[in-house]
C-alpha cells in the first residue's frame, strides 16, 4: 500500500465462488470460551480494537506446524494502521508495543501480551520452530487492597511465517488446561478455579463452597 503499510489477502475458490480474505500482519484468534476485548499499547496509549468472541463450537481450534487450521475460530485483525505507527513511526521503534486483552467479568480480568520488534518476528519466522508457546497471567483490577486479586492464566501459541518478504503473524488464545471426558461414564471435576468453562451443551455445574463442580 505503499509507506510500508502491508496487507495479506487469501483467495480461496469454493464451487462457483470466490472468496477473498484481506487482513494484516497480524491477527488475534480466540480458542477459548470467554470474549475478550482487545487493545493496542503503543509506548503509554491505549487504541481500543474490538471484542474477540469466544469459540462457540465444541471442537477445537488447533494451529498445526503449516499454519492450517483444523476448524474455523474466532479471529479479529490488528488494524494495519495501528501497526504502522508502533513498527515505522520516526518517533517509535517497536520495543513497546503490546496487545491489552481484558474479560469484562465482575473483577475485569486484563492481561498484557507483549509484541517484540519485526526482527524479531523474522527471527521466529526463520527459525527450526517457527511456533512459540508461552503463557500470559491475567488479573483482576480490583481497587481494594484488601481483597486477593482474581488470576487467570493464558496460553499463548505464536505462529509466524514469511510472505513475499514480509512476517505474517497468527496468535491464538488458548486455555491452560482441557479436560475431555472419553469414557463411557460420567464424571464430576471440582476446581477452586472460578474461570472454569464448559464446552457443549452436555455439561452441568453446581457451585459449593470452595468452588464448582462440573458434571461431564
Amino acid at each position: 500500500l505503499g509507506n510500508n503499510r502491508t496487507i495479506f489477502m487469501n483467495v480461496i475458490k469454493t464451487g462457483k465462488a470466490t472468496i477473498i480474505y484481506v487482513t494484516s500482519f497480524i491477527n488475534l484468534y480466540n480458542e477459548t470460551s470467554l470474549d475478550f476485548s482487545v487493545s493496542m499499547k503503543v509506548e503509554n496509549s491505549f487504541q481500543p480494537i474490538g471484542i474477540c468472541a469466544a469459540q462457540k463450537s465444541s471442537s477445537i481450534l488447533r494451529a498445526t506446524k503449516t499454519g492450517d487450521m483444523k476448524s474455523k475460530g474466532t479471529v479479529i485483525g490488528i488494524p494495519t494502521a495501528l501497526l504502522h505507527s508502533a513498527y515505522h513511526s520516526h518517533d517509535l521503534t517497536g520495543d513497546n508495543v503490546s496487545l491489552q486483552i481484558s474479560h469484562d467479568s465482575k473483577t475485569n480480568i486484563i492481561g498484557e501480551i507483549q509484541l517484540p520488534p519485526l526482527k524479531s518476528f523474522n527471527k521466529i519466522a526463520t527459525s527450526k520452530s517457527p511456533m512459540k508457546h508461552f503463557e500470559v497471567v491475567c488479573s483482576s483490577a480490583t481497587q481494594n487492597k484488601n481483597a486477593t486479586p482474581e488470576r487467570m492464566v493464558l496460553k499463548i501459541c505464536c505462529l509466524v511465517e514469511i510472505v513475499d518478504g514480509y512476517p505474517f503473524v497468527k496468535l491464538f488464545l488458548q486455555p491452560r488446561v482441557t479436560l475431555v471426558n472419553n469414557m463411557l461414564i460420567n464424571i464430576l471435576a471440582k476446581t477452586s478455579m472460578p474461570q472454569t468453562y464448559l464446552k457443549g451443551v452436555e455439561g452441568e455445574l453446581d457451585l459449593v463452597r470452595g468452588g464448582v463442580i462440573h458434571r461431564l
